[in-house]
């Protein structure tokens, strides 16, 4: 497939890229600007999905031994003790760990049988929809926890306070 640059300076390969390549463009197109920080949370969610992704591939039974190699190789770099660069080194460290992720779940998009594909992410939004929702009432729980013991403590506060100044 050629790629070709148009007159809005993005790459097109028959697929809209989500981010022009330059932030003149943002801003002609009324755009968020890269560097906010809503747009770096959702790039940071998008991965964490993309990884998730990647080990539904691996257990996939109908994904091709490739594919499944190249979701093991980046996962297990990633949480590997061995690294070309160690990630305790600030920033470097972390980055190499990013690149290398990156271009192997890439690359296993692009190997990767799309009937295969699709399962796996739609097994991959319906869990994480799931967990979201499973999150949401553990936190609504244990705030409340939280606040019944905050709201009894306030109560024998005051109950002590009342007592001690009838003396």
């Amino acid at each position: 497939m050629e790629a070709v640059i148009n007159r809005e300076l993005t790459i097109d390969r028959s697929v809209e890229l989500e981010v022009p390549l330059n932030s003149s463009a943002i801003r002609a197109t009324g755009g968020a600007r890269a560097d906010e920080p809503a747009d770096w949370k959702r790039r940071a969610r998008r991965l964490q999905d993309e990884i998730y992704v990647a080990y539904l591939v691996f257990q996939h039974p109908h994904a091709p031994w490739y594919s499944k190699l190249l979701a093991a190789l980046a996962l297990g770099y990633v949480f590997s003790p061995v690294q070309l660069i160690p990630s305790f080194i600030p920033f470097i460290g972390l980055i190499d760990d990013l690149l290398v992720l990156v271009v192997m779940i890439k690359l296993m998009h692009k190997v990767t049988p799309h009937s295969a594909m699709a399962q796996c992410r739609a097994k991959s939004e319906s869990v994480s929809l799931q967990v979201a929702s499973a999150l949401q009432g553990v936190a609504i729980v244990v705030t409340g926890v939280l606040l019944a013991i905050a709201s009894g403590f306030l109560a024998w506060g005051c109950w002590v306070l009342c007592h001690l100044t009838e003396r």
